[in-house]
């Protein structure tokens, strides 16, 4: 998606009409480089993985305070020091004048129309000396642990560095919120607190706070696989040696279940499709959009919708896996089971973190080149160049760049920056990512006190939670 921006403004070229007409922004064909919506669906997932452990040990009759414990203490370490590592990265980068080509092409392209590009979001900027840019980093660094704004301590903006990393404070901050629910409802009863996750996670849902919405529906989701799993447990205890009618029954079921599953994953998926601007005029999603509660804003029923679909595409597969415990389908296993996607995943966090980088660097740099490559015509080339207007200054030309013209150029433009991205996140997850995980098992297993013989099982335990 976001190379996508830097080819072209989606927000300045679309329009409810391009909504309908083009295959990719198409319901279900968008999902294809919605980055905003998978950003929902990690949140959802976030939420789900962080409480899960702990519920399933409450629910089998054991504590979870020393595992919460962990997590809490680890989180800081694990969320942060990725990304600050990365800000040092780009002080050095800067310093060494990496960005000073793509900065270039970039400001002669916004004041002369060189180019019918985009090049949507700003280069890092570099200032006079090492130490003004070393302290504009702290600040950035800090600003992204904090990043409520403070009148008298003012810091520098992450964002000026790199816009991707809003996403970072959000997962930290939801994250010790779901923990803070946590510790008092741990100690309730499963029925109440099931009870309480669903209120917050509804709440937060109708007043726009969707970041914590997304992780309460998590943990919510979490708290009923625990139970319906125990249920199937108990079910398939009591059917061993029953008769035939017994497994008719549960195997229609079964079916009954992937159905709605199946419904449910659908719908989401759809949801998940809304577009980032003019959902509200796009035949697909009116009907939808108008629906909700008359109090909610467009921009509040567009986030509304995609939270709702981020749960309702995390639901049925966690449901699949852990409830039915069924083995995973062929095309579950072809396509997500496999060394590569498995390298992937791995990668994940370490490509979101980098791929910023990347495309404002080696991206920007290389798209003049890639767009005198496909359009190699200079008279061409120079119609579709700004021109000077003596009342107006620079205006932009007259003659449109094609479809096809910009399909070549962001289809190479990937190539060259996607082989970028995957060989920058494998460096940055050994060097990186793995050592972070290794610092914040190290701090916890020095800071908090266990006993000899349960210390390993604990560790390895509060080790799943991340």
């Amino acid at each position: 998606m976001h190379w996508t921006f830097a080819v072209t403004d989606s927000s300045k070229n679309s329009s409810p009409e391009i909504n309908s007409k083009y295959l990719f922004r198409w319901p279900f064909f968008y999902l294809s480089w919605a980055g905003t919506s998978y950003v929902n669906v990690f949140f959802v997932m976030s939420g789900y993985v962080l409480s899960l452990k702990c519920l399933d040990m409450l629910h089998r009759g054991s504590h979870a305070y020393d595992v919460l414990a962990s997590s809490i203490l680890r989180r800081a370490c694990r969320i942060f020091l990725p990304p600050s590592t990365l800000l040092f990265i780009f002080l050095f980068a800067i310093r060494m004048h990496l960005f000073d080509m793509a900065k270039e092409i970039v400001n002669e392209n916004r004041e002369h129309g060189i180019y019918q590009l985009a090049f949507f979001e700003d280069v890092p900027p570099i200032l006079p000396t090492f130490y003004d840019q070393l302290r504009d980093v702290l600040g950035a660094m800090y600003n992204l642990m904090d990043p409520s704004p403070h009148e008298n301590f003012p810091v520098s903006s992450y964002a000026l560095y790199d816009t991707h990393l809003w996403t970072i404070p959000t997962e930290f901050y939801c994250s010790m919120a779901l923990f803070v629910v946590m510790v008092p409802t741990s100690g309730m009863r499963s029925e109440c607190r099931l009870y309480v996750h669903i209120f917050l996670a509804a709440t937060c849902w109708l007043v726009n706070h969707q970041p914590h919405a997304l992780f309460f529906s998590g943990m919510t989701i979490a708290e009923l696989d625990v139970i319906l799993g125990l249920r199937h447990e108990s079910k398939k205890e009591s059917l061993d040696g029953s008769s035939n009618a017994a497994t008719i029954s549960l195997s229609s079921y079964l079916k009954r279940s992937n159905l709605l599953c199946a419904g449910a994953f659908t719908l989401g998926c759809y949801l998940l499709s809304l577009p980032l601007v003019w959902a509200e005029f796009t035949p697909a999603f009116m009907p939808v959009i108008s629906h909700l509660p008359a109090y909610m804003h467009i921009a509040h029923r567009q986030d509304a919708l995609r939270a709702l679909g981020a749960v309702l595409v995390v639901w049925p597969i966690t449901y699949t896996v852990t409830v039915d415990n069924r083995p995973p389908s062929f095309f579950i296993q072809t396509v997500f089971e496999n060394p590569v996607s498995r390298y992937l995943g791995q990668i994940s966090f370490s490509f979101y973190l980098t791929h910023g980088f990347v495309i404002r660097s080696l991206g920007y740099a290389i798209l003049p080149s890639i767009y005198t490559f496909v359009i190699n015509d200079p008279k061409r080339r120079q119609a579709l160049m700004g021109r000077h207007d003596d009342e107006l200054g620079w205006v932009d030309s007259d003659v449109p760049i094609t479809s096809v013209e910009v399909a070549a150029i962001w289809i190479l433009g990937y190539l060259v920056v996607l082989t970028a991205c995957i060989w920058m996140s494998d460096i940055f997850w050994r060097a990186v990512d793995i050592k972070s995980i290794s610092l914040s098992r190290w701090i916890d297993e020095k800071m908090l006190p266990r006993e000899d013989n349960t210390s390993e099982n604990l560790n390895g335990r509060a080790g799943k939670i991340s």
